[in-house]
């Protein structure tokens, strides 16, 4: 009976340590995601970087040329048409 109850012990004792194993790995990977997304929260609300806003800048001017070329454009076209 002995044999048994100590048999008995070690199962559960292993059981309950895998257990506890799964929970602290559990509890990293939330504490590591909780990080990730933090992170990503925080690049969200970061304000753009003086590259980005140039880079914001060329392509607002970059449109603004390409609407001002169009109406050379058609400007020297409609000339072409004149007698």
């Amino acid at each position: 009976m002995f044999v048994f109850g100590a048999i008995l012990a070690l199962v559960y004792w292993n059981s309950t340590r895998e257990s506890r194993a799964a929970q602290r790995a559990a509890e990293q990977e939330k504490v590591e995601l909780a990080k990730i997304t933090q992170t990503l929260m925080d690049a969200r609300n970061r304000p753009p970087s003086q590259q980005q806003r140039e880079l914001q800048q060329l392509l607002v001017d970059k449109h603004t040329c390409e609407k001002q070329l169009a109406r050379c454009e058609a400007d020297a076209g409609a000339d072409a048409g004149l007698p």
